[in-house]
């Protein structure tokens, strides 16, 4: 039910410098393909990004259930592309990213504010 590639937490543990994540193919993955959480000063540039939110949401039934998707007591978000959470300075550079439905956002930035 993962995420693809998933930075997290660095802000506090750095105080220069910068992240950057390029040139990665992310696919099949429960959620997002690729989140950059709670890092500070990053790039993410160059990803092919797509088929992801494998785990469905409650509000779209699948058309053919497998076994596994029977006993889901709660939906995932509506991201299945780039997620920035928290995150501060970050930069996006020519990613291809496509969603798994209409309303899943493939590029969405959240905030605990």
């Amino acid at each position: 039910d993962g995420m693809g590639v998933y930075v997290t937490r660095n802000s506090d543990t750095y105080l220069h410098g910068m992240m950057e994540l390029s040139y990665n193919t992310c696919y099949g993955n429960g959620i997002n393909g690729l989140g950059f959480h709670r890092t500070h000063r990053g790039t993410i540039k160059q990803n092919l990004i797509y088929n992801n939110g494998v785990v469905p949401r409650l509000d779209k039934p699948e058309v053919v259930e497998e076994d596994w998707q029977k006993f889901l007591g709660k939906s995932r978000q509506p991201f299945s592309g780039i997620t920035i959470n928290n995150a501060k300075s970050v930069n996006l550079c020519n990613n291809r990213v496509a969603a798994r439905y209409d309303d899943d956002f493939a590029y969405r930035q959240v905030t605990d504010n």
